[in-house]
């Protein structure tokens, strides 16, 4: 919670890191990203990206694995590779979605190394993406009619969605017509 003196310590802390520019370097170019990291690349992609509502959801958060060879010259001695997180994200009222690369040193927009935009695939589903799901089917007429009927006797407020999402992991056909 943001309200633990914890979680505001730690967010106070990322916010002077990021008012002067500082990253602070992790002990292993392999380690999870730290919440400085997520905060700088968001902050990246929202300066970078151009969106007509200016509604940005991110899906997928995570640190590119380094090139296996700078991998072992770290390991061996030699400097660490630059630490580079990708971001998928999506701009829902545009119906668009991207994957962007970015470095965590550098400053503002310029740090994105890379954005391309996902076309006909469909980033993973989120939480929110579960949530709206749900209102959009308690919301429906339809569904709302379906429930009054004798057999069911009850409103939409009892109603319990439960999405599940599928994704292509590569290895097979996928058929963006059924999704």
């Amino acid at each position: 919670s943001l309200s633990s003196p914890f979680s505001f310590s730690l967010l106070y802390l990322a916010a002077q890191a990021l008012r002067y520019g500082i990253v602070m370097g992790s002990s292993h170019p392999l380690d999870p990203l730290r919440e400085e990291e997520v905060v700088v690349a968001t902050r990246a992609v929202r300066e970078g990206t151009a969106s007509s509502e200016g509604l940005i959801r991110f899906n997928v958060i995570d640190v590119v694995e380094p090139p296996k060879e700078s991998l072992i010259e770290y390991e061996n001695g030699g400097p660490a590779p630059p630490r580079v997180i990708a971001v998928t994200y999506q701009l829902p009222r545009e119906g668009r979605s991207f994957c962007a690369k970015v470095l965590t040193d550098g400053g503002g927009p310029e740090r994105i190394l890379e954005r391309r935009e996902l076309g006909s695939h469909q980033p993973l589903l989120t939480p929110d993406d579960c949530l709206l799901a749900e209102e959009i089917v308690k919301r429906d007429p339809k569904v709302k009619a379906i429930l009054m009927e004798d057999r069911y006797r009850a409103d939409a407020s009892s109603l319990q969605c439960d999405p599940w999402s599928i994704h292509c992991t590569g290895s097979e056909p996928f058929d963006a017509s059924k999704r």
